[in-house]
């Protein structure tokens, strides 16, 4: 295919301010990801968009297979969407 670019599994952002440690949640715009790498403000990020990953859950959140959940910028953390 002549207009294919990459898998998607993995896309490259900047990282947002205060920089981000390997393994946190990171939010560009609607562009959710886990970070692959450690990496200060500005500098090139590799964000993981598909896969599983244990992440940081909100408090009182409960979550059954399937459910919908959402990312809260605020907390850094998963919360139940209702």
């Amino acid at each position: 295919m002549k207009n294919f670019v990459q898998a998607g599994d993995t896309l490259t952002v900047e990282t947002p301010a205060g920089g981000v440690l390997s393994g946190d949640c990171v939010l560009i715009g609607k562009l959710f990801g886990v970070a692959a790498y450690t990496a200060p403000a500005t500098a090139p990020l590799e964000i993981m968009c598909e896969g599983v990953f244990d992440l940081p859950k909100a408090d009182g959140a409960a979550f059954a297979a399937g459910d919908a959940a959402y990312f809260d910028a605020a907390t850094k953390t998963i919360g139940a969407q209702a």
